[in-house]
């Protein structure tokens, strides 16, 4: 042993002895303080494998359930005007499955996410109830994407990455990922990540612009040279949905101008971007398809993950991609083909629903501390913190359509996440119902 050690591990014990012995004690604070550095934690390190992926919804869940039982009331779930959207969803998740042509197929796409994703959304809830907690949980998203973009830069000039010394892909970047992939993710976190602009202590905005940057310039080297086109529109349309939804006044010209500049990437950009690549692509053979299977069971389709076994029941090839292909690479078109229009319909509800909510509360709260220093009065940024969050789900609805299949774990995970950070903001924030410190 060596010398110095006996002390800190001597402390160590202690304070899991008070942590332990306080929760023990029936007291809800302790075990939202337990909950919400678990949470910190699995955030942060979430890219960088399956263990934390997996661990970390499991430690969270114990602590999580004692607050569901000793202190409900003042639970971010029951005081949710819109959790009716969460019955809708594993309602619909509940009846593909059980209505499911194959079930063991479907249960080996659902049961990943049991103990993981579908636990994040209120495991992260409960994490935001003060200003505090949404800083340090955007410093979480931080570290997340600084951690996974030093390892994809690393790879960047060595040519393998430094976690698991995977190779490139194709000449593209891929991280700790093994693909390309990565260029996805790093879309949506980067979007809180970003938030950072707002904590630093400058006054000059392009400042701490500036900084911003050169601290995230790791992460954005991932994102750019993952090459993972849906990963650039969904941090794009992020940005741009923050900018619009900053602003005290709309103006219609400033937010045309966004829209022109992507037209005019599309058509003039490189090609990877380009809009003869796009209508090029492979994936469209894979979305013809799925309308088509999905129109031989058009109401409750043919169950979680049968988008193979569906399309070949009904006679149907795909001569350019292989008849491998697990998914149409299109979540919206996914949910047509696996519970029809029923659970399209409630699949759409739930996700969008609950962008829709969120926003109109994020606008009010943006436009009313707005409103606050142009009348010289002290007033918080919550909601503008709170929008590069927002932003993050949006990324998430827009990278679902082009590259992923819903039930993949990380992914899925990633928006649970980000929705549950959103909600939490949402209920607890300032002039909203229920502020109550944890």
């Amino acid at each position: 042993m060596l010398k110095g050690t006996a002390p800190w591990r001597e402390r160590g014990k202690a304070l899991l002895q008070r942590v332990v012995t306080r929760v023990g004690a029936s007291d809800p604070v302790a075990a939202g303080r337990l909950l919400f550095w678990l949470f910190w934690f699995a955030v942060a390190l979430f890219s960088l494998g399956q263990s934390f992926v997996v661990g970390g919804p499991l430690l969270c869940l114990p602590p999580l359930l004692f607050l569901y039982w000793k202190d409900w009331k003042n639970r971010t779930l029951a005081r949710l005007p819109v959790r009716w959207l969460f019955v809708v969803f594993f309602a619909s998740v509940a009846m593909q499955f059980f209505l499911s042509q194959w079930p063991g197929r479907s249960w080996e796409f659902l049961s990943p996410n049991l103990l993981r994703a579908f636990v994040l959304p209120f495991i992260a809830m409960e994490c935001v109830r003060s200003e505090r907690d949404l800083k340090l949980i955007v410093g979480a998203f931080f570290c997340g994407a600084l951690i996974q973009g030093l390892d994809g830069s690393w790879q960047y000039f060595t040519g393998h990455d430094f976690i698991k010394n995977a190779p490139l892909m194709a000449r593209r970047l891929t991280g700790s990922f093994g693909t390309y992939r990565v260029g996805d993710y790093m879309g949506m976190i980067l979007l809180p990540a970003c938030a950072v602009w707002r904590l630093l202590p400058l006054r000059r905005p392009m400042a701490r612009a500036g900084i911003t940057l050169l601290l995230l310039s790791p992460a954005f080297l991932l994102w750019i040279f993952a090459q993972a086109r849906m990963g650039y529109a969904g941090f794009c349309l992020g940005i741009y949905a923050i900018w619009l939804t900053s602003q005290q006044r709309f103006n219609w010209k400033a937010a045309l101008a966004p829209v022109v500049l992507a037209a005019l990437l599309l058509i003039f950009g490189p090609s990877r971007v380009s809009l003869e690549r796009a209508l090029a692509d492979p994936r469209g053979e894979l979305w013809v398809t799925a309308w088509q299977t999905m129109l031989h069971s058009p109401w409750f389709g043919t169950g979680i993950g049968s988008y193979t076994p569906a399309l070949q029941a009904a006679g149907l090839d795909l001569p350019i991609n292989k008849v491998s292909v697990q998914h149409p690479h299109n979540v919206y078109l996914q949910f047509l083909v696996d519970g029809g229009i029923v659970g399209f319909s409630a699949m759409v509800l739930f996700l969008f629903g609950m962008a829709g909510w969120t926003w109109k509360r994020v606008r009010d709260g943006i436009r009313a501390e707005l409103r606050r220093e142009a009348a010289g009065e002290t007033a918080s940024r919550f909601w503008r913190l709170t929008v590069f969050v927002w932003a993050g789900w949006l990324s998430y609805l827009v990278v679902a359509g082009g590259g992923h299949d819903f039930y993949r774990t990380w992914f899925l995970s990633t928006g649970m996440t980000m929705l549950g950070v959103l909600l939490g903001a949402c209920v607890n924030g300032p002039e909203g119902k229920g502020n109550t410190e944890s």
